[in-house]
């Protein structure tokens, strides 16, 4: 198997995660532009439905796969793993499309309240199989090692879906919003489509180089360690994911209770969620990458029981994010206006910007705190306390804001983060025995304390 360092590793996909968050962060714009917020909204809408589907069929399966090809004794047998794992979640995909074909009538009409979603939900289904086939493509390259693979796809799969979206833009002019939500939608599939042939060719071009050979791992007890595996993991995701795209699918019709007309609301929600949240989570590109950086760092301090280790690893994560919060949250606060104008050509956008940015330490605070927990194997933990906030601000939705308004919103989301940053961290100090020193927490952080974060060099050795 081709030697990789995690190092490496590493910053090949911290590349792609940046080159694919600033090709997504045009996309977005470009997109804003040309559907409007309106527009923006009605794709809102859609996008919670596919991302609870896809998680129901292939989230789980991904991490699952990924796991069990990096303990694969050889290079053969990681790659006969793959096919199992392919008819497994492609199986379970097209049920889901199947599925969304159906339900996409009651679901438009009944859920979303909007029966312009119907045939965008019809079509944007079609992508699940080939989402979910990429997937395991994907986990079988991060499995062995391959970062420039799953890396390249990301970016190609953006470039495709931006492409296709441009290219029919320019030789069309659709009449009404949601015929231009068809062409988002048609973009959206045709990258998934695109990044699915390309990793399965890379695939295919490692069996061949492999050459013929039979499979010492018996498919039956392989997919009964695989489920094992992915089903807690899909059962977890699916309820933060489902409980996350209610909250989003309720916000226009709150607004509408609030005194908006559905036009507004939709346009508010598009506002909000495609245009402001991008701005203000863009930063979590970094936090994303500390999180993955303390998985082993925390889990091998604890294991040793070096707790000086462990302790200078929380103190050190949690001080660069509390900084790197606060400089984003004022970033924002202070541009917010100008980035809506400029960007989105939206003072609403500019204000939701302003008003969120009060919370961005806490956003980015939750994505450290869940690196530090899942290397302590509180991911039970985190569900609950996910779950609790998720539920207490869906509450504030449905029976505060339309009384008070936008703003109640805003403080909802300021509150349940509070709150699940505080529960997070009192699970946190129950398991690990450190102390959190406020005094050293307020303390700048050094350059140096960067390097904690570098993971060690590693190399997997196989028989081929």
């Amino acid at each position: 198997m081709k030697k990789n360092t995690a190092v490496a590793g590493t910053l090949i996909l911290a590349a792609a995660g940046l080159a694919t968050r600033l090709i997504g962060f045009i996309y977005r714009i470009l997109m804003s532009r040309w559907i409007g917020s309106e527009g923006m909204g009605l794709f809102g809408l859609i996008s919670p439905v596919y991302g609870f589907t896809f998680t129901l069929c292939g989230s789980g399966v991904y991490m699952a796969v990924s796991k069990l090809v990096a303990e694969a004794r050889t290079d053969r047998e990681a790659t006969r793993l793959v096919l199992p794992s392919l008819l497994l979640t492609v199986s379970l995909s097209a049920a889901a499309m199947l599925s969304l074909q159906f339900l996409a009538l009651p679901l438009g009409t009944g859920l979303l309240g909007d029966v312009r979603t119907v045939r965008p939900l019809r079509l944007i289904s079609l992508a699940l199989p080939f989402c979910a086939a990429g997937n395991c493509f994907k986990a079988y390259f991060l499995g062995v090692r391959r970062m420039a693979i799953p890396a390249v796809s990301q970016i190609l799969e953006q470039l495709a879906r931006m492409g296709v979206i441009g290219g029919i833009a320019l030789l069309s002019s659709p009449d009404d919003l949601e015929a231009a939500c068809m062409i988002v939608v048609l973009g959206n599939v045709a990258g998934d489509l695109f990044s699915c042939l390309l990793t399965a060719t890379a695939y295919g071009i490692v069996c061949k180089k492999q050459g013929k050979g039979s499979s010492k791992t018996p498919a039956v007890p392989f997919l009964a360690k695989l489920l094992g595996i992915a089903f807690p993991l899909t059962v977890n995701r699916a309820i933060g994911s489902g409980l996350s795209g209610f909250e989003n699918i309720i916000i226009p019709k709150v607004l509408v209770r609030s005194g908006m007309s559905s036009t507004a609301a939709l346009s508010a929600y598009g506002e909000l969620n495609g245009m402001a949240f991008p701005i203000i989570f863009f930063p979590t590109l970094l936090t994303g990458a500390l999180s993955n950086n303390l998985l082993p760092i925390v889990s091998s301090a604890h294991a040793s029981g070096s707790y000086k280790r462990l302790q200078r690893a929380i103190e050190q994560s949690l001080r660069l994010t509390l900084y790197m919060g606060l400089f984003f949250g004022l970033l924002f606060a202070l541009g917010g206006n100008w980035l809506g104008r400029v960007l989105y050509d939206s003072a609403s956008a500019g204000h939701y910007i302003v008003l969120l940015s009060v919370v961005c330490p806490f956003f980015y605070l939750q994505s450290v705190l869940g690196g530090l927990m899942n290397g302590l194997d509180l991911q039970n933990d985190s569900l609950v306390h996910t779950v609790l906030c998720d539920g207490i601000r869906i509450l504030i939705l449905l029976f505060i804001v339309p009384s008070y308004g936008f703003n109640a919103f805003i403080a909802g989301l300021l509150g349940t983060n509070i709150l699940l940053s505080l529960l997070n961290l009192r699970s946190l100090l129950r398991v690990a025995p450190v102390r959190i020193r406020v005094l050293r927490l307020l303390a700048p952080p050094s350059p140096a304390s960067l390097r904690h974060f570098l993971p060690a060099r590693s190399r997997q050795n196989r028989k081929g």
